[in-house]
């Protein structure tokens, strides 16, 4: 995860966010979580903070991402290639990193270790 990324949106101020994950060149939104001001408040047109949010890059003029996010995200790619993560190192297809993600969450939160076939089926075959 990319953290504390500065989002510059066309017209609108500067948002600071988590990337969940670097964009790939065929990915048309900017998938993220935590978005806030840059002062940390929420924004006034966000209702729940702890929200996925899918910006879409139409919208983005660019996006700064400090020298840190990036080490950070180097140890977690390595971290992911250890576990077997789909897609390899790289990250995979969007669908792919999504379920990731959740598979990863439900970890986090002391849930069985073992992935389910069933939904790495499905995710490939979508």
């Amino acid at each position: 995860m990319l953290r504390d990324v500065i989002v510059h949106m066309r017209n609108e101020q500067p948002l600071l966010a988590d990337l969940l994950f670097e964009s790939a060149p065929t990915d048309t939104v900017l998938i993220c979580r935590n978005l806030r001001t840059t002062n940390g408040e929420k924004p006034a047109f966000i209702n729940w903070t702890d929200s996925v949010f899918a910006i879409p890059l139409g919208h983005v003029r660019f996006v700064e991402i400090p020298e840190a996010a990036i080490a950070t995200l180097q140890a977690e790619r390595a971290s992911w290639a250890e576990a077997g993560m789909p897609g390899g190192a790289s990250g995979g297809t969007l669908l792919e990193r999504l379920a990731w993600i959740d598979i990863g969450t439900r970890r986090e939160a002391g849930a069985a270790e073992e992935l389910d076939g069933d939904l790495l089926r499905r995710v490939r075959d979508a």
